[in-house]
């Protein structure tokens, strides 16, 4: 019978604690990472603002994560919390009635420290990011919420462009 890996999940899961964090992609096939963050450069409208994959020597705006008392969390970028808007991820200047501004982060440590998975209140879709054929990560595109496919093991394996490095600053 041939062995089975086993993957070390005794370490505790990590809660966030609410305060200001940054958020990176995983590293991906290249060595590559980079900031998630609303542009640098925006227009002065009071509209939606796409939050972006942007390159490490971008300024960026770092991220308050406030953890609600339902174990959700409010994300925000530049002042504005975070939504889904028809499948893209977009900072929220004004607010809008029966848009969901809770996000549910949960830790997968078994694959990488620091790493988390962000899904809707309702765990049917969360971020995830476009790639190409190789597993690299495209910047300057926003992220996608979508369902979020991992393994049929315990615990799950997410795919990197699912997972990111969530760090307090």
């Amino acid at each position: 019978m041939p062995a089975v890996p086993q993957t070390n999940t005794s370490t505790p899961a990590v809660v966030l604690q609410s305060g200001n964090y940054s958020i990176t992609t995983v590293r991906d096939p290249t060595g590559a990472q980079f900031y998630l963050s609303r542009s640098p450069a925006e227009d002065r409208s009071l509209l939606p603002k796409p939050v972006l994959v942007l390159p490490k020597p971008v300024t960026l705006s770092p991220w308050k994560i406030t953890r609600n008392s339902d174990g959700t969390y409010t994300i925000e970028n530049g002042g504005a919390p975070v939504v889904n808007i028809k499948g893209q991820l977009f900072a929220q200047l004004r607010a809008q009635p029966g848009v969901e501004t809770r996000w549910r982060i949960t830790s997968v440590h078994w694959q990488g420290r620091d790493q988390f998975i962000i899904e809707s209140v309702d765990r049917a879709t969360g971020w995830s990011l476009k790639t190409t054929d190789a597993a690299s990560v495209f910047s300057f595109v926003q992220p996608e919420i979508k369902p979020l496919a991992s393994t049929r093991s315990i615990p799950p394996q997410y795919q990197p462009s699912a997972r990111f490095v969530i760090q307090r600053i």
